[in-house]
């Protein structure tokens, strides 16, 4: 028996001895329930409920052929609807779930820490979600040094970013990177002012209209995520602000 498909298909879901019945049955092809038990080395009795379970899946199915029950397996293309099922549970829990996610959380007050390059992407890879057309999205940021932490993957969120009917505003320090990336502000739905080149940026902030998420672009890269109307507020202001002396 393969150790790797026999652990992958427990990880689907299956049990141990769903995963040897199952692996016997492609093996053997058509066969009965004492052969499938005798090839997976299960007691006849132990094996019959779980054959029964392997059927309700729809990982087998049966034939009668004369007096004999022949239990035949599906194609391993098939175990897709393992995952479909696990899919479909996860729908029908998640509204449960998100309401006493929501009543159990402190959502107006939250502060999150994140660290490295992983700690930062899973804050970027949440940060659109919710954000409904016209809402401000605020940064301050060395771009160069911000874009080059994975420049791939940056460079995919700002399409993504681009492809939402946001207000984006950008302080960007004055930098060669800063000046070619203003010259894209039609394509990508931007506005972009540069920062005097003396001063030096090492944080990238992002202010959304109820949180502001705060990242150290240079070692140790960490990013701050802070939940808060007001402290969002507050930073709109100061941004407002800035954007208009420059």
């Amino acid at each position: 028996m393969n150790k790797q498909t026999y652990s992958g298909l427990l990880e689907l879901g299956l049990s141990d001895k769903e995963a040897l019945l199952y692996l016997s049955a492609i093996k053997i092809g058509p066969a009965t329930a004492q052969q499938l038990a005798l090839e997976s080395e299960l007691k006849r009795s132990t094996a019959y409920p779980y054959i029964d379970t392997l059927v309700e899946k729809g990982l087998f199915h049966i034939e009668i052929n004369g007096a004999r029950k022949l239990f035949i397996p599906e194609s391993p293309d098939k175990l897709s609807i393992l995952l479909d099922r696990k899919k479909q549970i996860l729908t029908n829990i998640m509204p449960l779930l998100v309401q006493d996610y929501v009543h159990s959380s402190p959502s107006n007050n939250t502060i999150k820490m994140y660290y490295g390059i992983p700690g930062i992407k899973l804050i970027y890879d949440d940060m659109l979600t919710g954000l409904k057309d016209g809402d401000e999205y605020f940064v301050i940021s060395d771009q160069q040094k911000w874009h080059a932490l994975d420049p791939q993957y940056f460079e995919d969120f700002i399409i993504k970013r681009a492809k939402l009917n946001l207000v984006i505003k950008l302080l960007l320090q004055d930098t060669s990177h800063s000046r070619a990336y203003k010259n894209k502000e039609e394509r990508y739905h931007e506005r972009i002012k540069l920062i005097p080149k003396n001063i030096d940026l090492n944080i990238n902030m992002v202010i959304l209209p109820t949180k502001v998420v705060i990242v150290q672009i240079v070692e140790p890269l960490l990013a701050i995520l802070i939940e808060n109307p007001n402290v969002a507020a507050m930073n709109k202001t100061l941004f407002n602000v800035m954007w208009e002396i420059l």
